[in-house]
């Protein structure tokens, strides 16, 4: 069974950013499932394979889709710089 899962993003450094975080998860999955990620532009475009039946597969799309969220929460997280503390005179 195969299933492909496109996620589109705003701009391309983030989609290469969510692809290398999610690539480590995707090395782990057991045989024969394999799930491959690739940056097109601003979409991150992941395929699964290998899946034996369904509801392993359906399981396999969830834990993608549940990476990716959380992935993307991180990305879209504001960055700060140094905060410099005032005080009155």
């Amino acid at each position: 069974m195969k299933a492909t899962v496109t996620t589109h993003y705003a701009d391309a450094s983030t989609a290469r950013s969510i692809e290398a975080a999610v690539d480590a998860d995707n090395r782990v999955a057991p045989k024969p499932l394999r799930i491959t990620s690739r940056v097109k532009g601003k979409r991150v475009v992941s395929t699964i394979t290998g899946a034996q039946d369904i509801d392993s597969l359906l399981a396999t799309i969830d834990d993608l889709l549940l990476c990716l969220i959380a992935v993307d929460g991180l990305a879209s997280t504001p960055k700060y710089g140094r905060t410099r503390a005032r005080t009155k005179k």
